[in-house]
Formats: C-alpha cells, sequence, structure tokens
C-alpha cells in the first residue's frame, strides 16, 4: 500500500515537471527507473509505478494545459516545440551553445560551490555502502547509494552527450549531488585525507575563480570595484579557513565556513557586484527606450530581435518577439507608426548566401532611413557571451500639431 502511495506521488512530480520544462522531468525520472532495473538485473520493484492511478494523475496534470494551447496555437505549438526548438539542440549547438562532453563536468566545481567540496567524501561513503548493501530495496544504504547513482549519473550523462550545452541543463541531476555531498559530511569524520584533499582543492580553485570573475566584472562591466574587492578577499579567506578544517576533518566548523563561503559569493557577486554592472544588463535601458520613443506614438506595435525572457517581462509582453528571417519577409511599410528593436549582433545571423545577406542589410537600411526617431544601447549578451548593440527606431511619427499663428 505505502508503494503504491508513493508511485501516485512520484507519477504527480513527473506530471507537474512535464508542465513546468516539458519532456525534461520524465526523460530524466525515466532514465532512473531503467538505470535502476539494469543494475538490479530486476524490475519487481517497480511494479508499483504500474499502479494504474498515478498515470492519470499525470495526465490530470499535463493534458488540459497541452490541449488548450495545441488549440490556441492551431497545432503550432508541438510543432515548433520539437522541430524548432528541441530538434536543434539535439543534433546540432543550438544558438551558438554548441561544446563537446565534459562541460558540465569541468562546471561542477563552480556551480556547486560550495558542496563540491564534500562531493569526493560523498562519493566515496556511497562507494563503499554499494559494495557492502545486499539487503532489499529502502532497507539497505548499499541500495540508497544505487539510487543516488541512478538519479544522477544517466542524467548526467544524456546531457553530457547533447551537442547543445547550457549550464543549467544537468540541474535535475543536483539533488542527488546534494545528497551525497551530506553523505560526505555525515561520513567526514572517517573518510581518508585522499578523499577529503580532491574537494578541498576543488573547492579553493572554484572560490579563487570568483574572485577573479567579480573583479574582472566590477572592472570591466560597470560593477562596484570596492565591494568587489571586498568581497573577493573575504572569499579567499574562507577558503583557505574551509581548506584547513577539511584536513583536519573538523565536520561542523567545515560546514559553517562553507555555509559563509556560499552567502559571501551570492551576497557579495549576485547581491552587489552584478547587478551593479549596468553594461551586462541590456534589458532596463532598452525598455526605457522603447517607452520614450512611444510616447510620441502611443498604441505603436513593438517589434523586437532581441528575444530575451528579461526584455519581454519589463515590456509586460507588450511586444511581438520576431527574427530578421521575419522582419525581411515581412517587408514591413516604413511609414507605418511601430517601433523596432533590432539586435545588431544577430541580425546577420545564419545568413544563407549573400543574397539573403543583401536582403538584410537592405531591410535594415530601409528602417534606419525612416525612423524618426531613434536609441542606441550598447552592452554584453551575457546569455550568448558577445557584445551586441540594440538600436531602437520609431517609424511612422505623427506630423507635429500645427501652433497658432502657422502659416496655411
Amino acid at each position: 500500500g505505502a508503494g503504491r502511495l508513493w508511485a501516485v506521488v512520484w507519477w504527480g512530480a513527473v506530471g507537474a515537471g512535464a508542465l513546468i520544462k516539458g519532456p525534461v522531468a520524465p526523460v530524466c525520472a525515466g532514465l532512473a527507473v531503467m538505470a535502476m532495473c539494469a543494475l538490479e538485473r530486476r524490475i519487481d520493484w517497480a511494479r508499483p509505478l504500474a499502479f494504474w492511478p498515478g498515470p492519470l494523475v499525470a495526465a490530470a496534470f499535463v493534458l488540459p494545459w497541452l490541449v488548450a494551447v495545441e488549440l490556441a496555437t492551431e497545432g503550432g505549438f508541438l510543432r515548433e516545440a520539437l522541430a524548432g526548438d528541441l530538434g536543434p539542440k539535439i543534433v546540432s549547438g543550438d544558438e551558438g551553445h554548441g561544446a563537446p562532453p565534459g562541460l558540465h563536468l569541468v562546471l561542477l566545481p563552480v556551480l556547486f560551490f560550495p558542496g563540491v567540496a564534500l562531493l569526493p567524501a560523498g562519493v566515496r561513503a556511497a562507494v563503499k555502502d554499494w559494495r557492502a548493501g545486499s539487503r532489499p530495496v529502502a532497507r539497505s544504504a548499499g541500495q540508497a547509494a544505487k539510487l543516488i547513482v541512478c538519479f544522477a549519473v544517466p542524467t548526467w550523462l544524456a546531457f553530457e552527450i547533447l551537442p547543445t550545452k547550457l549550464p543549467h541543463y544537468v540541474l535535475p541531476a543536483y539533488p542527488a549531488l546534494a545528497v551525497l555531498a551530506g553523505l560526505g559530511f555525515e561520513r567526514l569524520r572517517e573518510t581518508a585525507r585522499v578523499w577529503i584533499v580532491p574537494g578541498a582543492v576543488l573547492a579553493v580553485l572554484a572560490a579563487l575563480g570568483f574572485a577573479v570573475a567579480m573583479r574582472l566584472v566590477a572592472e570591466g562591466y560597470g560593477g562596484s570595484q570596492p565591494a568587489a574587492f571586498a568581497a573577493s578577499s573575504l572569499l579567499l579567506l574562507l577558503s583557505a579557513v574551509f581548506a584547513v578544517t577539511l584536513w583536519r576533518r573538523r565536520a561542523v566548523a567545515s560546514l559553517a565556513v562553507l555555509l559563509c563561503a556560499g552567502l559571501v559569493w551570492h551576497g557579495g557577486a549576485r547581491g552587489i557586484v552584478a547587478p551593479g554592472a549596468d553594461d551586462l544588463f541590456l534589458a532596463p535601458p532598452a525598455a526605457e527606450g522603447v517607452a520614450a520613443l512611444r510616447a510620441g506614438a502611443a498604441g505603436a506595435p513593438v517589434f523586437s530581435t532581441h528575444t530575451e525572457p528579461s526584455f519581454a517581462f519589463l515590456m509586460g509582453g507588450d511586444l511581438t518577439l520576431t527574427s530578421p528571417e521575419a522582419v525581411v519577409s515581412a517587408a514591413p511599410d516604413p511609414s507605418a507608426a511601430a517601433v523596432y528593436v533590432i539586435d545588431a549582433a544577430r541580425w546577420y545571423e545564419d545568413v544563407q548566401g549573400p543574397t539573403e545577406e543583401a536582403a538584410r542589410r537592405a531591410q535594415l537600411d530601409t528602417l534606419l532611413a525612416a525612423a524618426c526617431r531613434s536609441a542606441r544601447v550598447d552592452g554584453m549578451n551575457y546569455s550568448r557571451g558577445e557584445p551586441t548593440s540594440l538600436i531602437i527606431m520609431l517609424t511612422g511619427c505623427p506630423a507635429a500639431p500645427e501652433t497658432a499663428g502657422d502659416t496655411p
């Protein structure tokens, strides 16, 4: 009975995950189940997952929304999601985010900071439990270790193989890594130093990388240099302290210092240094520029090839996200009142031959010539890792009202 109850909860979580992030949750959950069946060489432990109310719960999460969005888009949502979004990510490095296998592993010390300090000790403890465990599932530390491995490894490998890579893709595996880090903390006193040193080294290297990054961001993109110096210095000091406490296997002291280091990194970098680096955040000045131009042409539609979600959010959704190809194909009337936000770094992206390049250049020249008012925002598109300029143009400005005394 308890197994069936948890199976229904499991299916509910899979359905909620599918509603939030499409196929990611079902794929990761399915990979974990298949890997566990392969390791156990049996499937009877997963029999409760076949309890019929479970799939119905998952369907209750997904189907109403899926039917509604398919009707609203006339069947275009799934087609675009599969062919336009998922397909390119599977076959190539979509939108310039291609990278060889191993990138996620290289980024692990940075993205799992400061927990990475305890991860090698946790891996060692899990391997020890795995080798010693022989009792049934849910009663054996060894079986629990297998479950954690099946939770993390297949998902990790799948995203390492995927040509398109973004740092957050492997987040579904991070809860398992957190459990392993917790196990490393619990067994720290009995862990050999040969397993402690790698974690300390990785954490110190990550802290050093964060310290350098804070200084570079402050210096290169307009952030607060005194704040960056203070936060980076404190972070390096804490990294030296937790390296010593880990070496001495002082579990509670190590955890306290690691938590402080994590708070300094997040509070200093993400709370002070990065928000002050104005050149990294194009959306706020771009939204202000659009508002200023539309003040003289109320209700003018906005078309943007800058498709960052933060910009759409600040605009309140009052815009049409488009692409350079779509702008050229639509051949907009330059005399009509409209606002165009052109991402200069993307305007000639994926051009197919000189004819298409000439068409894009001609369309941009037409809009620039027709613009009665314009603005420009320069900065760094951090999600794409490239500098860019946003050209904001208003076409079809209304004629200025006549004033008294004007000659007809």
